[in-house]
């Protein structure tokens, strides 16, 4: 009977370490994308707002794809929680008034949480970020204890502009932001309850499009310092900062992978617009994509294993997907309407001798 038992519990650890190590997004339809789709709208198109658009979710093959909001708003920026139980998104009324929802993650209890854009979770799911009338605040997930974090003398109704969040740090310690309030786009960090802010840049023209790396050591961003928009590295002090891209042309739109070796980016060197992968030294500069469409917004899902962008072509946004194994390009949406602001729910994978749960 020991013997059994032993043969049962080696099995049983043999199958959670492969499953560990094979989960791919190939494989794993528990990977969901969320997006802004406008293939259900009345067409209307806001010459600030843009095209109208509801939420929608799909599995990381495009199959399943569902429409959760239906308003007459212009709906934006979703984003699953770290935990993707839930997603938060805009809903712009006109260019001045936009308000933000919560909601689960198939659309279910919608709650409005006030008025916001650009709101993103905290990585312990219980906190968002976001941006009201220039200025910056952070609330509760439920909508409580709002607190601006940014003073009102910088705010979109002064002379000196207004400040962008982007992110927490994922010890949700900080929180990284653009800030226009010495008349130059620069990156701040600050303490979550607005405390301790630091310059971390100082150049003339734009300094954005910034991250935390997966371990808070590093930021990445995108500078005009030399004229072109290229991708540079900075530790998260502001020291040490590094050019990592020099071309004639624009190198914009920088995300780190998950495990922070790898960075994905946006660029037109080759004379158009394409996905390409770089070292975080800057080193193995690769381009994935060969066509003249233009593309946006990549980013790695969250096992690295994928690429996740926008390509327009012909008038048409689609969400495209790169598989890094093979090298298989897969359009997701495949024209149905404009389909764009993908963002991934991770799926976490809990192993245990008694269970094996995919979240």
């Amino acid at each position: 009977m020991k013997l059994v038992i032993i043969i049962f519990i080696a099995i049983l650890l043999q199958s959670c370490t492969k499953i560990d190590d094979t989960v791919s997004p190939q494989e794993n339809l528990n990977y969901k994308i969320v997006f802004i789709s406008d293939r259900d709208s009345d067409g209307q198109i806001h010459i600030e707002l843009g095209i109208k658009g509801e939420v929608y979710t799909m599995n990381i093959d495009g199959t399943n794809q569902t429409r959760i909001t239906e308003n007459d708003f212009w709906d934006t920026s979703p984003k699953y929680s770290p935990d993707g139980k839930k997603i938060v998104y805009a809903s712009a009324i006109d260019w001045l008034m936009s308000y933000i929802y919560i909601m689960d993650s198939d659309g279910s209890h919608i709650i409005n949480l006030g008025n916001g854009n650009y709101p993103t979770f905290s990585n312990d799911n219980s906190k968002v970020l976001y941006q009201t009338s220039g200025l910056m605040g952070i609330m509760n997930a439920d909508g409580s204890n709002k607190k601006v974090l940014t003073d009102w003398a910088d705010s979109i109704y002064s002379t000196l502009g207004q400040d962008f969040p982007l992110q927490f740090s994922s010890d949700d310690r900080r929180i990284l932001f653009i800030s226009n309030r010495n008349n130059n786009d620069d990156i701040y960090t600050m303490t979550i309850d607005g405390n301790d802010v630091k310059r971390l840049t100082n150049s003339e023209g734009y300094d954005g499009s910034c991250s935390f790396s997966p371990d808070n050591s590093k930021i990445l961003f995108v500078s005009y310092r030399s004229g072109k928009a290229q991708i540079y590295i900075m530790d998260s002090n502001g020291n040490n900062q590094k050019q990592l891209t020099n071309t004639p042309e624009f190198n914009i739109r920088p995300t780190f992978s998950p495990d922070g070796a790898e960075i994905v980016f946006i660029s037109n060197r080759d004379n158009s617009t394409e996905v390409y992968t770089m070292n975080t030294d800057g080193t193995n500069q690769k381009r994935l994509t060969n066509n003249s469409a233009s593309k946006d917004s990549p980013h790695f899902s969250p096992d690295g294993l994928s690429i996740v962008y926008e390509q327009r072509q012909n008038n048409i946004i689609d969400i495209f997907i790169i598989m890094l194994k093979s090298n298989e390009i897969i359009d997701l949406t495949n024209g149905r309407g404009n389909n764009y602001r993908p963002y991934f729910k991770s799926s976490i994978l809990k192993k245990s001798f008694s269970d094996l749960e995919l979240i």
